[in-house]
């Protein structure tokens, strides 16, 4: 098992790793990036989110300009584009986007937040959580590719400052083909009040909307704030859904509040938002001394609202009391004592209705370093008192000092300082498996995280305390070889069976998604210190400490183990999606594994994990420095949205055919422009524009002639077909292509290939055909331009196959010789202009068997 997986590491552990960094870009970047983390989220601001929607065309500005208050700014639909005389749903032209904000006073709003969103790709500008600002005329200018964007805009801070009470919230849906300014305004307003647990008028430190229909694919707006309970809220939505929270943070004599609710535009009475029947969430923190902390504070996430790194961080006075609407979060506490950071992993809550959840922090703290012998793989478990596990931590330097010295027989033969390597997690990997009896030396400086203080310790390196237990566990499609049951614990929750449960669950959504089902189960799954994700021939592979997140409450944590999946589908038997590394295999596990999560969690779940791949946009827009392997991956969702997920699946059944590359190779294509022929022939459609458009040097021409250059009989390798058959034939076409599908000859019917089965005399269409290309039949012969092939009855029989007109006719003399044909093509063979069929029943028992089918000529 091990020496399989490490084939895996020694290919693409480094290019996954790559990948994943990119396909995620989720909590752990934020929880890496301690510089940028620190600065906004000690801010206790939230991202901001805005949305914006409606309908109004200011009819005394230039031609261009329009103002929208209504609901629906333009009508949202698919517009076609002619690129080259062909058209195309998108052409990705780049359109200047002035966008005007206004109050409800008609006056221009400076500091508002603005956002466009792709509802086609998931895209955002700016990307992610990030939000746009006016300037002091209201003004934000995109520069948007053509198609349909959703612009959304909010109060901003500067305007809640100024209005307390008071909140905006614009949504307007727009196809954009040229440039264009459009002004956003609220055109009515909402009453909004907040009330506690008691039904008390609860003041709120911060409001936040959004559009409930793209809930978990776009950030929540930031709308304002109130002192009173009471919110006026200006949009211009007249018949809409919208979430929005409320949040109150706590202090040493109020209880914190997050809550959310669904509200409509539509009427006017007032949309009350209630504490009553929430969650309640008791968090303390400690000092190593007992005594309570200053010095903490806990990051929120919610899942159920936004899958990205949207976060709230509350500051703990010690002992806090919160309120919250049930629901999933996702909290990281974090020990932020003067100099010094600590972020502690993951603790997932599902929170129910009036239902008391306590938590604890700090206090006494624990160390004890974990080693798995092969490449000597470390991990330094810091647990404080209540068994919160630190992820990572930073000293004033913001670097960390851990030195690790090795020796074998005295010598020393390894120094380092691991801290520099491992900035976003205490998980390292040295490469080496050193002597049986080697010895170690380990330097930590943790600082006063629960008064650890300086750590110095040695020993025996692969002494049994320090070696990690594993153990063999088997669920329904894998065999797992994984750590015991201690290394799963995260804050007294107990990971493992979500990992094996979420695996289960994600593999077995992307088998239904693609129709298919893997050979050589049980599948190997191994979990170890130092990978993050690989994936290879019928086994996947994981960190720990990916394979420990709670996965199953934020389903944004779920693009590492969806990408494996994706590569074990493409890596094993019956190897129905296999292609070659690196300019497939990569975006298309990753793509493999958004649409197993759509099938799980529907489609606004696969437009959030598009949008985290903005790189396509990105290069259009100028920036040639995004990479291949993000551009392609672009061109995977292109296809999929414009021709179906289908045309993916079709596209590796034609690569995976080495007798149509290897044809196309002869005539001087490289692989790059075979690729495209492909895809082009799939479309139906010459595709170098879109491959171009991505960074690839692909002319058209060079694509006509590879498409001309392909066989009609493709259409039988791709199963593309429908059977103009009749009687016995029928039933010959449903034996061998049992998901046949049926229907008369029209050559108007473009979009499949037809296969005409049975000879001139039961079949009136193969009649018109076989007199105009010198075919004959009689009784127990065919004449095929003058060459006799004579058959007898139930012993021997003969049978052409020919294209003529972009159709496949298939004509025996006798039914056996049809019947042969159709087997012979079952097998889906490739040629230009006829084949010639013959059997002969050698076992004498009156069926025809594929041993006894032989070509006596393919053209």
């Amino acid at each position: 098992m091990k020496d399989n997986l490490n084939e895996l590491i020694s290919m693409r552990v480094f290019a996954v790793i790559t990948l994943i960094l990119l396909a995620i870009s989720i909590s752990i970047i934020a929880v890496q990036v301690y510089a940028s983390t620190k600065f906004w989220m000690e801010s206790s601001e939230m991202r901001k989110t805005k949305t914006p929607d409606e309908r109004f065309v200011n009819t005394e500005q230039a031609i261009g300009s329009l103002i929208f208050g209504g609901n629906e700014l333009v009508q949202y639909y698919e517009q076609a584009t002619l690129i080259n005389n062909v058209t195309h749903l998108f052409d990705f032209k780049l359109h200047s986007v002035t966008i005007y904000v206004r109050d409800e006073r008609d006056a221009p709003i400076g500091g508002a937040y603005v956002k466009a969103f792709s509802p086609d790709w998931g895209v955002m500008y700016p990307h992610y959580e990030e939000w746009n600002t006016t300037d002091n005329n209201g003004i934000y200018k995109f520069t948007l590719p053509t198609g349909n964007w959703v612009f959304i805009v909010s109060s901003g801070w500067n305007y809640a400052t100024n209005n307390p009470n008071k909140g905006i919230f614009i949504e307007t849906t727009a196809y954009i083909n040229s440039s264009i300014v459009i002004t956003l305004k609220p055109q009515k307003s909402i009453m909004v009040k907040i009330v506690d647990e008691k039904g008390f008028s609860l003041p709120v430190d911060e409001l936040y909307m959004l559009s409930s229909k793209y809930i978990p694919a776009i950030p929540p707006a930031f709308i304002g704030y109130s002192n009173t309970g009471t919110l006026t809220l200006y949009t211009n939505l007249e018949n809409q859904n919208l979430t929005i929270v409320a949040i109150k943070r706590p202090s040493s004599v109020s209880d914190g509040y997050i809550l959310a609710k669904e509200i409509s535009t539509v009427g006017q009475a007032t949309n009350i938002i209630s504490a009553a029947n929430t969650s309640k969430l008791i968090l303390a923190a400690y000092e190593p001394d007992g005594s309570l902390s200053k010095y903490w504070n806990v990051e929120f996430r919610l899942p159920d609202l936004y899958l990205g790194n949207w976060v709230y961080t509350f500051q703990l006075s010690g002992r806090n009391v919160f309120h919250i609407t049930p629901m999933k979060a996702v909290l990281n506490p974090r020990y932020i004592p003067p100099g010094w950071y600590y972020y502690f992993e993951h603790i997932a809550l599902s929170l129910e209705a009036n239902r008391e959840y306590v938590y604890s922090f700090g206090g006494k703290c624990s160390f004890h370093i974990w080693v798995i012998k092969q490449d000597t793989q470390l991990w330094f478990d810091i647990r404080d008192r209540f068994g919160n596990v630190l992820a990572f931590y930073s000293d004033p330097t913001r670097e960390r000092n851990i030195t690790m010295r090795i020796f074998e027989g005295g010598k020393e033969v390894y120094k380092d300082n691991i801290g520099r390597y491992i900035p976003g997690t205490l998980f390292y990997g040295i490469g080496k498996t050193f002597a049986e009896s080697a010895t170690f030396e380990l330097y930590m400086n943790i600082g006063p995280l629960g008064g650890l203080g300086k750590i110095s310790i040695n020993g025996l390196l692969y002494d049994k305390s320090h070696l990690v237990e594993f153990k063999d566990v088997q669920s329904k499609n894998f065999i797992l070889h994984i750590p015991v049951g201690y290394f799963w614990n995260i804050s007294g929750q107990t990971r493992e069976q979500v990992f094996i449960d979420t695996l289960e669950a994600v593999y077995k959504s992307m088998g239904t998604y693609l129709g298919e089902n893997l050979q050589g189960k049980p599948h190997r799954v191994e979990v170890n210190f130092e990978w993050c994700g690989v994936g290879g021939t019928n086994s996947v592979g994981f960190g720990v400490g990916v394979a420990r997140w709670p996965v199953h409450v934020h389903h944004g944590f779920l693009g590492v183990l969806s990408h494996e999946l994706g590569h074990m589908y493409s890596f094993t038997p019956p190897l129905i999606y296999y292609v070659e590394c690196p300019l497939f295999c990569e975006p298309l596990a990753t793509y493999l594994g958004i649409e197993a999560l759509a099938v799980l969690y529907g489609p606004n779940v696969r437009l959030w994990y598009w949008g985290t791949h903005p790189g396509f946009f990105d290069y259009i827009a100028g920036d040639k420095n995004v990479p291949e392997i993000e551009r392609m991956q672009f061109v995977f969702f292109y296809l999929h949205r414009t021709y179906g997920s289908d045309i993916h699946k079709r596209f590796i059944q034609l690569w995976a055919n080495s007798t149509i590359k290897d044809y196309l190779m002869r005539k001087g294509f490289n692989a790059n422009e075979i690729m495209v022929t492909l895809y082009s022939y799939l479309a139906r459609e010459n595709l170098a524009w879109l491959f171009r458009m991505a960074g690839y040097n692909i002319p058209e021409k060079r694509i006509d002639e590879g498409m001309k250059a392909l066989p009609t009989s493709l259409s039988v390798v791709m199963g593309s077909l429908c059977f103009d058959a009749y009687g016995v034939d029928r039933h010959l076409v449903e034996l061998y292509f049992p998901s046949a599908r049926f229907e008369p000859y029209s050559k108007y019917k473009v979009f499949y290939s037809y296969i005409i089965v049975g000879g001139p005399f039961v079949n009136p269409n193969s009649a018109t055909i076989a007199e105009k290309s010198g075919i004959r039949f009689g009784r127990d012969w065919m004449d095929v331009n003058g060459t006799v092939y004579r058959s007898e009855w139930r012993y021997s029989d003969y049978a052409i196959i020919l294209i003529k007109g972009g159709a496949i006719y298939v004509m025996g003399t006798h039914r056996y010789g049809t019947e042969a044909a159709l087997l012979w093509l079952s097998r889906k063979p490739l040629f230009y202009s006829y084949a010639i069929i013959k059997w002969v029943d050698i076992n004498r028992d009156g069926n025809v068997d594929l041993e006894e089918v032989s070509e006596v000529m393919r053209i």
